[in-house]
């Protein structure tokens, strides 16, 4: 084995360390990872286990809100509910599988900032440091023990891959290191779309900022050929998405509905706290390892490769740029309507993480200029002292996920936070608007205009079947199932088409029928769009696999 080798085999061992060492809190029975968002992912991750383990899609997840079904893939990525879905179903656990997931997240980000930045800084010693900084920023931790923002976690793992991947291309690279930018993206879209957008307008500026070398085609044609390999492995996710919002109005898409500007206003960070956040209920910190070595590696500039300065002023104004957007400096009631979706200016840190993490690897080799182990072994110490005051902030408190309340669904539920549904923002607007019917409403198939007699009914998960006969040419039925594209229903073995009613529901009209006897079968498997999406998916992640293997095989034979 080349020495080389040796030496990525050696630095990828030390980041599993450090990310089993950081991961060591789970360990604990009695960690509360319910909090915030954490039993929003943990329950889906079991709904989601256990469509895959029945053959079922997981766009509608049955059990909840009521048993009428909730979707959360049709607007959310599914990347970290499926991750954790399949580990819940060899293990049986959904704590375990969520505690598991997240160290993997951790572990992952590690390795993708380590590739990332031997890929644009060719520098092993560089991106070990860079991602050991990465690894234990406070924000990155704050996502991990405090927010449990799963979704914003894996985009810790993907957004290195992504300007890796521009800078491949920018500076015209023979390898195909471009492909970095595809996977590093395409993970984005499928994890966290608001990370993806926030990437997308960092990606663009880093782009015009080399604007020159666009005139170039073959920069152009990698470029395009990304963004459409982009679109067509994440189609399963965003045609449906697309899909969805056009067949019905969704309480998600309500103006306001995810963020106003006095909240957004409320969650700005001040200065001191970027410093310390110790009386916060959250850790909005930048880190004072990171804090000193991006102004050293300032005061150093004059030491950085010339062909590395470019991209280190844009990531140092990119960084600069992010933490000012979290504080109370910034007015969001100045900025157009369109930047509020960013919900917490707060969530800007993900990004000055990572372009911080980045100067501050760069800092070091400035400081440094033959880095011995000494030298790393002394970062990594110090950057886990730091971690060590985060296990204060960690509650330790026995929990119960098991409980029946799960998924259930109140007559003031309205305005309150649901276990497994969240603020219940992904109901279609007019089942949110009458969350007392969904309160109180049975199981079963309702007729809601006309007369009719059902007999044999039998409802299981996204399946049912009963007989229905008619007792008036015109009847108007409510199915047990809250309004989402991709159900089909048939009446005596031929496809009806259904609607929405005015509770939200199912609904499907029968006429000119009366006195006859009609079976009905409901079953979800996805619209025909949303099965020629995931043919689209699958057709674009065998194209980059036969990309990787041609770029394996070309450098083989360069060797």
């Amino acid at each position: 084995m080349r020495l080389k080798n040796k030496k990525i085999i050696l630095d990828i061992l030390i980041i599993v360390f450090i990310a089993v060492f950081i991961s060591l809190p789970l360990l604990s029975k009695n960690i509360d990872i319910l909090r915030d968002d954490g039993i929003q992912h943990i329950i889906r991750a079991r709904e989601t286990g256990e469509a895959i383990k029945n053959f079922e899609s997981s766009k509608i997840l049955v059990n909840l809100c009521n048993n009428f079904g909730y979707s959360w893939d049709l607007f959310y990525g599914n990347f970290t509910s499926f991750m954790a879905g399949i580990i819940y179903i060899i293990i049986n656990s959904e704590i375990i599988a969520f505690k598991i997931t997240l160290f993997l997240l951790l572990l992952l980000s590690g390795i993708s900032m380590y590739v990332s930045m031997k890929s644009i800084f060719k520098n092993n010693a560089m991106s070990l440091i860079a991602s050991i900084i990465y690894m234990t920023a406070p924000y990155h931790l704050n996502d991990m023990y405090l927010r449990y923002a799963v979704g914003e976690f894996a985009a810790f793992i993907f957004i290195p891959l992504v300007f890796a991947g521009l800078n491949s291309i920018i500076k015209k690279e023979e390898n195909k290191n471009y492909l970095f930018l595809i996977i590093g993206a395409s993970g984005l879209i499928v994890s966290h779309l608001l990370s993806s957008i926030i990437t997308a307008i960092f990606s663009l500026i880093f782009l015009i900022c080399n604007i020159k070398v666009l005139k170039d085609k073959d920069v152009l044609k990698k470029l395009i050929i990304s963004v459409c390999s982009i679109l067509l492995i994440t189609s399963y996710y965003w045609i449906p998405m697309v899909e969805t919002s056009i067949k019905s109005e969704y309480e998600v898409y309500e103006e306001n509905k995810m963020s106003t500007v006095e909240s957004v206003n409320f969650h700005r960070v001040g200065v001191k706290t970027l410093l310390s956040s110790k009386n916060n209920f959250q850790i909005h910190e930048i880190g004072i390892v990171t804090i000193v070595l991006v102004s050293v590696s300032i005061f150093t500039f004059k030491k950085i490769k010339k062909e590395d300065k470019k991209i280190y002023i844009v990531f140092l104004i990119f960084g600069i740029t992010s933490i000012i957007l979290t504080t109370k400096i910034i007015n969001w009631e100045k900025l157009p309507k369109q930047f509020l979706i960013i919900q917490f200016p707060w969530r800007m840190m993900e990004f000055s993480t990572y372009f911080f993490s980045v100067i501050s690897g760069v800092g070091v080799i400035n400081i440094l200029k033959n880095i011995k182990w000494k030298d790393i072994v002394f970062i990594i110490v110090m950057c886990i002292l730091l971690t060590l005051p985060l296990k204060n902030r960690i509650n330790y408190e026995k929990t119960e996920v098991l409980n029946p309340q799960i998924g259930k669904v109140y007559e003031n539920s309205k305005y309150r936070t649901n276990a497994g549904a969240a603020k219940f923002e992904y109901l279609p607007k007019k089942a949110y608007e009458n969350m007392e019917y969904i309160a109180f409403r049975d199981n079963n198939i309702n007729v809601i205009n006309g007369k009719a007699e059902i007999r044999n009914e039998e409802k299981i998960n996204k399946k049912l079947k009963c007989n229905i006969q008619p007792y008036t040419d015109y009847v108007e039925l409510e199915f047990p199932y809250i309004y989402y594209p991709g159900y089909n229903i048939y009446l005596n073995n031929e496809k009806a088409k259904y609607k929405e009613s005015d509770n939200g529901f199912i609904k499907v009209v029968i006429e000119n029928q009366k006195g006859k006897n009609i079976k009905v079968e409901l079953n979800y498997t996805g619209s025909n769009l949303m099965k020629i999406s995931y043919v689209l998916s699958i057709i674009g992640v065998v194209l980059i696999l036969i990309l990787f293997f041609i770029n394996r095989k070309s450098k083989e034979e360069r060797q």
